[in-house]
């Protein structure tokens, strides 16, 4: 429903201050359950079906969204003595810098709706839940098995691939040929347009690096070029 729809109806009080027209003090509730009935009522629901008694009514702003800039964080009990010092950045200064010395640090990573608002008019947020979830598991995976330094770099590659781009059907792969490995599930059109932005340095609120983010076995891989999927 547009704004302007909800103001005709008396919904919102006043549309003067864009950052609180969603606010308590901007609603009329009463009006907004007027709104409801409308459109319920359109859809085939009867006049007479009560509201429910908890969070009858509620907008949902989607002219905007929110998101973790970094992937991961690394947690360094060496350096806990400094609580400044104690949570590290997910890059390749930040694992140096944490193994100093012996350090064994672990990787904190965000899942699911903590790492990206959902989108509902694109699904609902447990699509890129199961995939930011994979991510870590194949980021853990490369830390136990090839060491801290790239398995930051799987970790920011998997997080530039799921915040790519508008996430469609085509967005990922058939699912029957999934791994932890984020190569497997998105698909060739997404993998191919991540690395040329990263390579690009180019990431809109976020700047990607090829040193940071490319992980070294995806330098010279041949994806498909396929029509971009659109970048947010």
């Amino acid at each position: 429903i547009f704004k302007d729809s909800l103001l005709s109806f008396g919904a919102l009080k006043s549309a003067a201050c864009p950052s609180g027209l969603l606010s308590a003090d901007n609603l009329n509730t009463d009006r907004l359950k007027s709104v409801a009935s409308v459109i319920a009522s359109a859809c085939g629901v009867p006049n007479s079906a009560p509201f429910a008694q908890h969070n009858p009514i509620q907008l949902f702003d989607y002219s905007s969204r929110s998101r973790c800039l970094v992937p991961c964080k690394l947690l360094s009990g060496r350096l806990s003595a400094s609580p400044d010092h104690a949570v590290v950045d997910c890059s390749a200064a930040g694992a140096a810098a944490s193994e100093q010395g012996g350090g064994r640090p672990a990787m904190v990573f965000p899942i699911g709706d903590s790492l990206l608002e959902p989108f509902w008019p694109q699904g609902l947020g447990i699509n890129r839940g199961v995939h930011t979830a994979l991510n870590a598991v194949y980021s853990l995976v490369a830390k136990q098995q090839q060491g801290l330094r790239l398995a930051v770099k799987e970790a920011r590659w998997g997080f530039a691939c799921t915040t790519y781009g508008t996430w469609t059907k085509e967005y990922v792969s058939h699912h029957a040929g999934w791994t932890a490995d984020p190569l497997s599930r998105f698909s060739p059109s997404v993998s191919f347009h991540a690395r040329q932005m990263i390579l690009a340095g180019d990431g809109g609120t976020r700047r990607y690096s090829a040193d940071e983010d490319l992980p070294d076995r995806l330098q010279h891989v041949s994806f498909s070029k396929a029509v971009s999927p659109g970048r947010r």
